[in-house]
């Protein structure tokens, strides 16, 4: 399964994909943040479930810096790379992955 376009809506903070199968996604900029599928984002998110957290603890926990999305890269012909505000951009979204994000409610 591949994007037949894939749109950024600045006003809405969605990534608006339609696939080939006609199907039309529109998924948040807040899910896509934080679900970063980069080394770097997955290994933070592990440690925040893997440690013993009081009630305080969470308002601890590194918050992400942007959830601004400036741009869009294409990899290949399997994934995206996004752009964000605080120049994060490590994190490749492979098709299947950006699929996967469909059904997440925020």
């Amino acid at each position: 399964m591949r994007p037949t376009k894939i749109q950024l809506d600045k006003k809405a903070k969605t990534l608006n994909v339609v696939w080939t199968d006609g199907n039309e996604q529109i998924t948040s900029w807040k899910v896509l943040r934080e679900r970063c599928p980069c080394a770097t984002c997955r290994d933070e998110r592990e440690k925040a479930l893997d440690a013993p957290m009081s009630s305080l603890d969470i308002f601890t926990l590194k918050p992400m810096t942007s959830d601004d999305l400036n741009h869009i890269e294409l990899v290949g012909n399997y994934a995206a790379r996004l752009i964000w505000g605080d120049g994060h951009k490590s994190g490749i979204y492979g098709w299947q992955l950006l699929r996967e994000f469909q059904d997440i409610e925020e």
